[in-house]
């Protein structure tokens, strides 16, 4: 009986503590990416969501960092928590009122630059992301490559434009009407009435 309280305990310190167990197995992953968007001249919100391993667990906290060097996003979590060669970092809460998505709004970034973010949580790591932030409406722009999509639905073939695009330098991404529409590999497009 004690050991089983001392290892209740001991539970709980790592979660106040900020530890997780190897892989981040403890507090969750982060299967869902990351993204970016309401783009401003000096701010961006960054998003991901953490899968909790433990049902029922009420909250996490995930630190972000964002810097203009992907490689200074890939150190384990120990790093991160010293901050890096990050430019900005902080930490969020996750909780199972918000289906523990995570929304950061980044101020105080340069306009025009390039900046790479990821969240962590515990040893786990989720993918970097990219986006780059706009210019005042007033400024000149010499050139401006995006990608626009619409209507996607995986039962008429995998998403390959999302994958394609990913690799191009793109100013931003436009999606027009629905994001996805998902009916299964064999259905179709519901009939009118």
């Amino acid at each position: 009986m004690w050991a089983q309280r001392m290892g209740l305990l001991l539970a709980i310190l790592c979660v106040f503590a900020g530890l997780g167990t190897a892989g981040g197995q403890f507090f969750g992953s982060f299967e869902h990416g990351v993204a970016s968007g309401d783009p401003l001249p000096g701010s961006v919100i960054i998003w991901t969501r953490l899968t909790p391993r433990a049902p029922g667990m009420p909250f996490a906290f995930v630190d972000w960092r964002v810097s203009q060097r992907s490689l200074d996003l890939t150190a384990d979590q120990s790093s991160a928590a010293g901050g890096g060669s990050s430019l900005f970092n902080g930490t969020a809460q996750a909780s199972a009122d918000s289906d523990f998505t995570v929304k950061v709004d980044v101020q105080g970034l340069e306009e025009g630059k390039v900046y790479f973010f990821a969240f962590y949580a515990g040893a786990a790591r989720s993918p970097v992301g990219r986006f780059r932030v706009p210019l005042a409406g007033n400024k000149p722009v010499k050139e401006l490559n995006y990608a626009v999509f619409s209507c996607s639905n995986w039962g008429w073939g995998y998403f390959n434009a999302y994958d394609a695009a990913s690799r191009l330098d793109l100013d931003f991404w436009m999606h027009l009407g629905d994001f996805i529409y998902e009916y299964g590999p064999d259905d179709h497009y519901p009939s009118p009435v």
